[in-house]
């Protein structure tokens, strides 16, 4: 099908003869109308490793860049300060393995605004996600014809075409009914291309439905784009692609000032890696007799000072925490459709803490340092991806300490700069928020029907309980699909250090002082496989409909010398080095704390 944009046509109106764009969904006549203008065509599927290596991007090795140049076309992201990713997206590329994809999708920031079309039919421009790609000439030449096919992971997306910065639909000239935008839907893999035979500089793919926390994620792969740039050498047969680089990556500028593109901005990279979403697995160290102390920890001599980063000096904070024994691994885990983890190869160790037997106050008369001070009840007022929620805090639980996981011997060290975390045992309210609803009659009660999709790099869930793969018709095939039964606890950033002073114990191997490289907390629910779907959210994820029983197969225990992770802390504390995991026990997502103030 091909559309004749009257209404955009005085945007590239030049003279009486020039023809206006038009947009195409059927991909046969969009390849021969491209073809009876005579200019050069190129075919991109993203396959080559040489050109794309730095794009490549997954949950064991994620990566992306700013941009790529391959054939003679600069590829960005249509927001300047995102990256760009190839992917293999679960396998369901059309043309060879990969496909490419904003990374992060889109302007994710909250725009603070309400952004409910379903209510609001004049929503402002600022709520939409408008998720996309850029492709612009590297050399000056002028494109004339652009289309590939779109798939997404959530939602149905609309697509529109920004040349040269004006939109062929029109949709930023009018802020009425923007919900209503114009575009064409694809998905599935369904095509989408434009014609322009004047010719232009760039070419913006943009999505027009995703809102902020109504997103609407697009992957887009075997493009075809039309050039007034000279053919090149013909491809040599690679076991990789046929796509083979004309021009260095270097754009080069013209003395044509309407033919010169101009790439997007390096973005600076952000100073830390975001925190990733945590799968715990209970454990506990592998008996290895050839270890000292069996392979256990050593916890009598581990006392240390935590200094909640959310908390100014308080009576009970900082304060010096026994290191107990180990309780949990918490591996880094993509969540739902989101990216992969930023940071996979950080772990962390949840070891048991209570308050040492010795406090940071000294008393001169007595002679002695005085009694740690329990921990002060306290009320906090969180926010996440689900949602606001209020919790308090009783008593300090656990620590997370970083480490590394491998199943083969030598894994190596953690970064000794990452945050290190506090955790308390925490309690929901029965304040009415996000996640506590209304019960009907004025209080808050925690739903029971959150649903979220995990893969980690232990795969647990790639089958279901019959060894079929699991949920072959939702948006997260293979991934563990768990309802968020309840709070547990509530893990805040600490400046880790060394007990300093008189005290009895102390941790003798050594503590660098951690300042904390994350504002961010990690608020941990305890959680189950589900059984039954529960919402809309996991009908999604799952492609069951809401009341359906399923089946995942549970994890499959690793124990013993052979097949337990071997782990190597290398924050200070030797042991565990192997950990026997029994089952998937919490969930960690991250948190921001919006307030926090003393129980009466």
């Amino acid at each position: 099908m091909r559309i004749l944009l009257i209404a955009t046509v005085l945007s590239f109106v030049v003279s009486a003869a020039d023809a206006a764009p038009v947009v195409y969904t059927d991909k046969a006549l969009f390849m021969a109308d491209l073809a009876s203008l005579g200019h050069t065509v190129i075919s991109e599927s993203f396959e080559d490793d040489t050109v794309w290596s730095a794009s490549r991007n997954s949950i064991v090795n994620p990566g992306s860049t700013d941009s790529v140049t391959s054939q003679g076309l600069v590829w960005t992201s249509n927001h300047p300060a995102n990256n760009i990713a190839t992917g293999d997206v679960g396998g369901s590329a059309p043309d060879g393995t990969y496909a490419i994809y904003s990374l992060p999708h889109g302007m994710t920031t909250d725009s603070g605004l309400y952004c409910d079309s379903a209510e609001d039919p004049n929503i402002p421009l600022e709520c939409f996600q408008n998720d996309g790609l850029r492709v612009a000439s590297a050399t000056g030449d002028l494109l004339h014809g652009f289309g590939g096919h779109i798939d997404s992971n959530g939602g149905l997306p609309k697509i529109t075409f920004l040349l040269d910065g004006v939109d062929v639909n029109a949709n930023d000239t009018d802020n009425i009914d923007n919900w209503q935008r114009e575009g064409d839907f694809a998905d599935n893999w369904a095509f989408v291309g434009v014609i322009d035979p004047d010719g232009l500089t760039s070419i913006e793919l943009r999505e027009l439905r995703g809102k902020d926390f109504q997103q609407v994620l697009i992957f887009s792969d075997d493009f075809t784009i039309g050039t007034s740039a000279p053919p090149g050498p013909t491809p040599t047969d690679s076991p990789v692609s046929t796509n083979t680089p004309t021009v260095s990556p270097t754009p080069v500028p013209t003395s044509t000032p309407t033919a010169t593109p101009t790439p997007p901005a390096t973005p600076t990279p952000p100073a830390t890696p975001d925190l990733d979403h945590y799968v715990l697995y209970k454990g506990k160290a592998t008996k290895n007799p050839a270890l000292p102390d069996d392979g256990k920890f050593p916890n009598k001599d581990y006392n240390l000072v935590f200094d909640d980063v959310n908390l100014a000096p308080a009576v009970d904070d900082p304060e010096i925490y026994q290191a107990k024994k180990e309780r949990s691994l918490a591996i880094p885990a993509m969540k739902n459709t989101e990216v992969g983890p930023s940071n996979p190869a950080l772990h962390y160790i949840r070891y048991q803490a209570k308050e040492a037997k010795e406090g940071l106050v000294f008393d001169a008369g007595a002679g002695k340092f005085l009694k740690a001070p329990k921990h002060v009840a306290r009320l906090w007022e969180l926010s996440n991806q689900f949602g606001t929620v209020n919790v308090t805090t009783k008593k300090v639980e656990s620590v997370l300490v970083p480490a590394t996981k491998a199943l083969a011997p030598g894994p190596a060290a953690p970064p000794f700069d990452a945050t290190h975390f506090e955790c308390y045992q925490a309690k929901v309210t029965k304040d009415v928020t996000d996640q506590t609803p209304d019960d009907g009659g004025g209080v808050g009660k925690f739903r029971k029907d959150i649903e979220a999709a995990f893969l980690d790099q232990l795969d647990a869930c790639a089958l279901d309980k019959a060894g079929n793969p699991s949920f072959p018709a939702g948006t997260t095939p293979g991934k563990c699909l768990f309802n968020l039964k309840r709070v547990k606890f509530l893990c805040n950033p600490i400046v880790k250090s060394d007990v300093a002073g008189g005290q009895t114990t102390i941790a003798p191997n050594g503590s660098n002082s951690t300042p904390s490289i994350t504002a961010e907390s990690l608020l941990c629910y305890q959680i189950k496989l589900v059984s039954k779907v529960l919402s809309a959210d996991g009908a999604t994820l799952s492609g069951l409909a809401i009341g359906t029983a399923t089946q995942q197969a549970k994890f499959e225990k690793l124990k013993g010398l052979a097949d337990a992770p071997l782990t190597n802390p290398a924050n200070q504390f030797p042991a565990p080095l192997q950990m026997d995991l029994t089952k998937q026990e919490f969930v960690c997502i991250p948190t921001t704390v919006l307030g926090v103030s003393l129980l009466p």
